[in-house]
């Protein structure tokens, strides 16, 4: 009943999507739950702007959408607004991931600098690798389709060494404690290094699902964002391609 009701909430509510889309100010593609299509929306900004819609909706009454209020209000209590936005921005994430999506910027987007604690027990600011290109795979150990994007990300790393000698390759890992990070990456025995970040990275960066792959410039700014994965998807062409597109531009 509670599954039925939700999907109802997400699915069946245009109002919601023009409401979301007037909000995040963003042209949005809706099918279904999806926002990949979203430009300029990060995730924090949608579940913001879903609270407030079922904030307001559930306090106005019978404003708008007569059978959506209807379900609103038959409800059950613990499915307060925030845990519909909570709840909603988890089928976001869900459904996106299950989908590829590549951006690339010209110019490259210039974004805010980081500073992360790394396994290693060092710090790793944005502007340590000024000069070189970074890659950085953004990941969740609850996130199965991150099982199956970082070991092809660690097969890149170990493939693009030799053409690219300047290039670094790195992980991201999402809201998660440092040991339950390294107990994973033991686990899939996967050498690669570990940047801990909190949730609101994905706002920052404007990262729509995991995982996702952050191609920094030699300058510090975003030229690629990939989002979202496919099963086939052979990231050795694909961040070698962007790599050679950087060295191509770095030339000029």
């Amino acid at each position: 009943m509670v599954v039925r009701k939700l999907l109802f909430f997400v699915w069946n509510c245009q109002e919601l999507h023009e409401f979301l889309m007037f909000s995040l100010g963003a042209p949005c593609n809706f099918h279904g739950i999806s926002y990949l299509s979203c430009s300029g929306a990060g995730s924090g900004a949608i579940v913001r702007a879903v609270q407030q819609f079922a904030h307001h909706h559930g306090r106005v009454g019978r404003s708008g959408g007569a059978r959506y209020i209807h379900e609103m209000q038959r409800r059950p209590r613990f499915l307060s607004p925030w845990w519909l936005a909570a709840l909603a921005l988890a089928l976001l994430v869900q459904t996106g991931i299950s989908q590829g999506k590549i951006d690339r910027f010209n110019p490259p987007v210039q974004v805010p600098e980081f500073n992360l604690p790394g396994l290693d027990g060092q710090k790793h600011a944005l502007g340590d690798y000024r000069g070189r290109p970074l890659i950085v795979s953004v990941w969740a150990s609850w996130c199965a389709p991150c099982q199956a994007e970082l070991p092809e990300f660690a097969r890149a790393r170990k493939e693009l060494a030799g053409p690219y000698p300047d290039a670094v390759f790195a992980t991201v890992n999402l809201g998660e404690s440092g040991a339950r990070a390294r107990t994973w990456m033991d686990k899939t025995e996967l050498d690669l290094p570990v940047w801990l970040a909190p949730l609101k990275f994905m706002e920052v960066y404007g990262l729509m699902v995991v995982p996702a792959i952050l191609v920094f410039d030699g300058d510090g700014r975003v030229a690629v964002l990939h989002q979202g994965w496919s099963n086939g998807t052979n990231l050795v062409e694909e961040l070698g391609r962007d790599l050679d597109a950087l060295t191509k531009r770095a030339a000029l």
